[in-house]
């Protein structure tokens, strides 16, 4: 039986910190690319982080608003209008598309359990 894993998570390799990207970018960038991580899961935003959402991403790191440019050069971020993709997102993560195509499917299979349920009850 699979265990249920409690809240929501975002999948990390357990080889990230071996990374030769992250190794080079510092252990602050590293930080904020991890806190980009959370930040792209907890506002679905597959993967994107706007330019306006740096500052939240990444408070009381040091010089956060330069560390994105070290991301991009190691190829952990790519950089486009607005702000920054993380790359590699959709490898590891569902994206919106695929979230509302499960959900509705579940959302028709709860719709017929409950129509087989009913069916032939007199309410």
């Amino acid at each position: 039986m699979a265990r249920k894993i409690p809240g929501e998570f975002v999948p990390l390799s357990s080889h990230f910190s071996d990374d030769p990207a992250v190794l080079e970018v510092g252990p602050d960038a590293e930080l904020l690319y991890l806190r980009g991580l959370q930040y792209a899961k907890r506002q679905r935003t597959d993967g994107h982080i706007p330019k306006v959402a740096l500052s939240t991403v990444g408070r009381d790191i040091r010089r956060y608003t330069t560390l994105p440019q070290r991301l991009v050069a190691a190829g952990l971020w790519v950089a486009v209008d607005g702000g920054w993709n993380i790359r590699g997102w959709d490898g590891w993560n569902p994206t919106r598309a695929e979230r509302e195509e499960r959900s509705a499917v579940r959302r028709q299979a709860a719709q017929k359990r409950w129509a087989a349920r009913t069916k032939g009850d007199p309410q």
